[in-house]
């Protein structure tokens, strides 16, 4: 599963996190089709394509919503002096 959100992820475009709690290993087949170029500004449209066929095909739902993340903040960078 944690295969198949981080694929999720970077065919949507946003963070997808798998949270089924599934350690077990599963084969399946996911047919999609975009019917137009994913536009990054309407991530809603291309969550409803995806949602069409996951749900239908092997049971699975997205949910949008917001969680805690790690996240690297620089505050300051320094220049490094030059050697003479």
């Amino acid at each position: 599963m944690a295969e198949l959100a981080s694929n999720l992820s970077s065919r949507l475009r946003c963070p997808v996190v798998d949270e089924t709690g599934t350690t077990s290993r599963f084969d399946f087949t996911l047919t999609y089709t975009f019917d137009r170029i994913p536009d990054p500004d309407a991530p809603d449209s291309i969550v409803h394509d995806i949602l069409r066929s996951l749900e239908p095909q092997i049971g699975l739902t997205l949910e949008r919503k917001k969680i805690p993340a790690d996240v690297l903040v620089i505050d300051h960078v320094d220049k490094s002096p030059k050697e003479n």
